[in-house]
């Protein structure tokens, strides 16, 4: 259970020797350590970077931990927070009763939802990561109903990165895709993952053996058949029918323990990450922290960041070409193993000075602090008004609300910043129980249609004073979108 009775009120013992004044930082979670992938990865090395800031106090809310996760993330400076929920469902609606943070963190659509609910529930700011481009993957895929599946996922995304206050993409392709999307509201920050410590130090052997060992990564090209749920006679199946002799390849499961990944890595002499499209690439960089060789698809996040790196290009091949990636393969065999263990130790050096994490993690700070500042200030000027209501001065806040009613596309861009409460605000605005659950039955865009028949019925001389009322009421709290969506002027 989280300890309830500590002083800094975020339900864990404060990390470190930092003051109260130190901002609160939370990073949504699900494990601490990898065994569920690389979103896992990046969460558990950026909690790590973020609390080497004398700024900042650090810790990851998740469903449950275990004492080992616990005493590693403590090794760290990082704290975890335990949900208080009595099952799975909507656990992040249950932290402990004194749980406090000033900024929270969330990721994709997996764990975006519940950084917007703590959000929108606790008064802070709201920093989401973005670590997959859907719609892009799905074309690369062939299974049906794929490009539909994708855009269904993407949309989610969009909708969560433009609730956020801040968003972060994971390399220089998903920054540059969500950049697109979001524009002109929102400038995405570029977060490239550096080299992971972790396996620097493995040791590798100089000498080869008679065999070229190759480790491919990646899934099967269908939607349920994958090495991660361990259907191995199915892949291999699949691998024989394109040709390949079963005593040339092993398949192996996901590898849910660090420790297992770095011996796969110290068997083989290159790495191959042939993903057609990849919002980032992690598992490559895993293999190039721990000084192996890598040849990774071009159309890939990483590929794009190892083009400012010396030499790293040699790494990017056309994995759609057979023919292309045999010849890379043919180049890498052709060295001497100790060769290119050296080729690829000094392309790592290369790719840690281009990507340093402290340095990149230090500037992300720094956008963080600058969120916390703005709701400080933005806190105390209202606070000021409000204790002065009758003195007219030039530091009171005026506001001017919109004239008229709101178009169809401006309530459908405001309907996707309220979502997650469509039906709580549709209340307010004084629609009856019986639209509610026609809008819900009936409706694909609830929130969209909840707005439109507000429009349709509201009786209100100033439209958008009622929306304004509704949206900073108590039981909503989206103060941030009231005041972007209902005013006209602010001064």
């Amino acid at each position: 259970m989280a300890d309830t009775n500590s002083s800094d009120g975020t339900g864990e013992r404060p990390s470190g020797d930092k003051s109260n004044d130190s901002v609160k930082v939370t990073l949504i979670a699900d494990e601490w350590l990898s065994k569920k992938g690389g979103l896992s990865t990046i969460n558990r090395e950026l909690s790590m970077q973020l609390a080497k800031s004398e700024n900042l106090k650090v810790s990851l809310f998740m469903r449950q931990r275990d004492s080992a996760e616990k005493n590693r993330a403590e090794e760290c400076n990082v704290a975890i927070i335990e949900s208080q929920a009595p099952n799975e469902e909507e656990w992040w609606k249950f932290p402990p009763t004194n749980f406090k943070t000033d900024c929270v963190i969330g990721h994709g659509a997996k764990l975006g939802k519940q950084a917007e609910y703590l959000r929108d529930n606790f008064k802070c700011k709201w920093v989401q990561v973005v670590h997959t481009e859907p719609e892009e993957l799905s074309s690369s895929k062939r299974y049906p109903g794929a490009g539909a599946k994708g855009e269904e996922k993407s949309e989610e995304e969009v909708r969560l990165c433009r609730n956020a206050d801040m968003v972060v993409g994971i390399g220089p392709k998903l920054t540059e895709a969500y950049n697109a999307k979001l524009r002109p509201h929102k400038e995405v920050f570029d977060l490239t993952p550096g080299i992971l410590k972790e396996f620097v130090d493995i040791k590798q052997a100089s000498n080869g053996g008679r065999n070229f060992r190759v480790l491919i990564f990646g899934r099967a090209d269908t939607e349920d058949t994958s090495l991660k749920d361990q259907k191995h006679d199915e892949v291999k199946e699949r691998l024989k029918d394109h040709g390949l002799l079963e005593e040339r390849f092993l398949t192996r499961s996901f590898c849910k323990f660090r420790e297992r990944l770095a011996e796969n890595f110290q068997e083989a002499d290159l790495v191959i990450m042939p993903s057609r499209s990849e919002g980032f690439g992690l598992t490559a960089l895993e293999a190039l922290s721990a000084g192996l060789p890598i040849l990774i698809g071009w159309n890939t996040g990483l590929a794009q960041a190892l083009e400012k790196v010396p030499s790293g290009t040699s790494c990017k091949v056309n994995t759609d070409d057979p023919s292309s990636l045999a010849r890379a393969i043919k180049e890498v065999r052709g060295k001497e193993r100790k060769i290119r263990l050296e080729e690829a130790r000094r392309l790592r050096e290369d790719y840690d000075k281009e990507y340093p994490w402290e340095a990149q993690c230090e500037k992300l700070v720094e956008e963080m602090l600058k969120l916390h500042r703005h709701d400080l200030a933005e806190v105390s000027t209202i606070q000021h008004v409000n204790t002065a209501p009758q003195q007219a001065s030039s530091s009171q806040l005026k506001v001017k609300y919109k004239d008229g009613k709101p178009s169809d596309a401006q309530l459908l861009e405001l309907s996707i910043r309220v979502a997650s409460k469509w039906e709580r605000i549709g209340l307010l605005l004084g629609l009856s129980q019986d639209q509610i659950d026609d809008i819900k039955v009936n409706k694909d865009d609830k929130a969209y249609s909840m707005l439109l028949e507000w429009r349709n019925i509201t009786t209100s001389p100033i439209p958008y004073k009622a929306l304004y009322d509704v949206l900073c009421h108590k039981t909503v709290r989206l103060d941030v979108v009231a005041r972007e969506f209902c005013l006209s002027q602010t001064r």
